[in-house]
Protein backbone atom coordinates (compact mmCIF):
# COMPACT_ATOMS: atom_id res chain seq x y z
CA UNK A 1 0.00 0.00 0.00
CA UNK A 2 1.20 3.75 -0.59
CA UNK A 3 1.41 6.46 1.52
CA UNK A 4 -2.41 8.75 1.11
CA UNK A 5 -4.50 5.50 -0.14
CA UNK A 6 -6.81 4.27 1.77
CA UNK A 7 -7.32 0.99 3.58
CA UNK A 8 -10.16 -1.21 4.31
CA UNK A 9 -9.48 -4.41 5.93
CA UNK A 10 -12.65 -7.28 6.50
CA UNK A 11 -13.09 -9.60 8.56
CA UNK A 12 -15.68 -12.28 7.63
CA UNK A 13 -17.36 -14.04 10.14
CA UNK A 14 -18.26 -17.27 10.02
CA UNK A 15 -21.73 -18.18 10.30
CA UNK A 16 -23.03 -14.88 8.62
CA UNK A 17 -25.95 -15.14 10.35
CA UNK A 18 -24.84 -15.69 13.88
CA UNK A 19 -24.29 -12.20 15.56
CA UNK A 20 -21.08 -12.36 17.50
CA UNK A 21 -21.36 -10.82 21.41
CA UNK A 22 -18.93 -8.55 20.43
CA UNK A 23 -15.95 -8.07 17.56
CA UNK A 24 -12.61 -5.86 18.31
CA UNK A 25 -9.86 -4.56 16.09
CA UNK A 26 -6.00 -4.07 17.51
CA UNK A 27 -3.17 -2.91 16.02
CA UNK A 28 0.27 -4.46 17.29
CA UNK A 29 -1.96 -6.04 20.10
CA UNK A 30 -3.92 -2.46 21.25
CA UNK A 31 -7.42 -1.78 20.80
CA UNK A 32 -8.71 0.23 18.28
CA UNK A 33 -10.96 2.77 19.44
CA UNK A 34 -13.96 4.03 16.27
CA UNK A 35 -12.04 7.46 15.19
CA UNK A 36 -11.55 9.71 12.04
CA UNK A 37 -8.65 8.08 11.77
CA UNK A 38 -10.33 4.78 12.04
CA UNK A 39 -13.84 3.62 11.17
CA UNK A 40 -14.67 0.59 12.29
CA UNK A 41 -17.72 -0.95 10.54
CA UNK A 42 -19.35 -3.41 12.78
CA UNK A 43 -21.51 -7.42 12.56
CA UNK A 44 -24.13 -6.90 10.07
CA UNK A 45 -26.44 -9.93 7.77
CA UNK A 46 -26.63 -6.84 5.74
CA UNK A 47 -23.04 -7.24 5.42
CA UNK A 48 -22.95 -10.90 4.95
CA UNK A 49 -21.57 -11.59 8.67
CA UNK A 50 -18.57 -9.36 7.55
CA UNK A 51 -16.75 -6.41 9.67
CA UNK A 52 -14.61 -3.69 8.40
CA UNK A 53 -11.71 -1.32 9.47
CA UNK A 54 -10.94 1.67 7.29
CA UNK A 55 -7.72 3.55 7.63
CA UNK A 56 -7.55 6.73 5.70
CA UNK A 57 -4.87 8.51 4.33
CA UNK A 58 -2.24 6.04 5.66
CA UNK A 59 1.25 6.47 5.99
CA UNK A 60 4.36 4.20 6.76
CA UNK A 61 3.75 4.47 11.07
CA UNK A 62 0.35 2.37 9.84
CA UNK A 63 2.25 -0.90 9.10
CA UNK A 64 1.60 -2.77 11.51
CA UNK A 65 -0.16 -6.37 12.30
CA UNK A 66 -4.13 -5.96 12.83
CA UNK A 67 -6.51 -8.69 14.25
CA UNK A 68 -10.14 -8.39 14.48
CA UNK A 69 -11.39 -10.44 17.24
CA UNK A 70 -14.88 -11.77 17.65
CA UNK A 71 -16.43 -13.44 20.75
CA UNK A 72 -19.28 -16.31 20.37
CA UNK A 73 -20.65 -17.52 23.46
CA UNK A 74 -17.08 -17.24 25.61
CA UNK A 75 -15.33 -18.60 22.35
CA UNK A 76 -13.00 -16.20 21.35
CA UNK A 77 -12.01 -16.42 17.20
CA UNK A 78 -9.24 -14.23 15.79
CA UNK A 79 -7.78 -13.34 12.62
CA UNK A 80 -4.66 -11.25 12.07
CA UNK A 81 -3.34 -9.84 8.69
CA UNK A 82 -0.18 -7.57 8.11
CA UNK A 83 0.24 -4.02 6.52
CA UNK A 84 2.94 -2.02 5.13
CA UNK A 85 2.72 1.05 3.63
CA UNK A 86 5.72 2.57 1.65
CA UNK A 87 6.27 6.06 1.08
CA UNK A 88 5.87 8.13 -1.58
Amino acid sequence: MRQGGTVVLECQLEPADRRPDSVQWFCNGVELIPSPDYVITPWSVDTGGTCRLTISDVFPEDSASYSCLAVYAGQTVTTTMSLTVSGQ
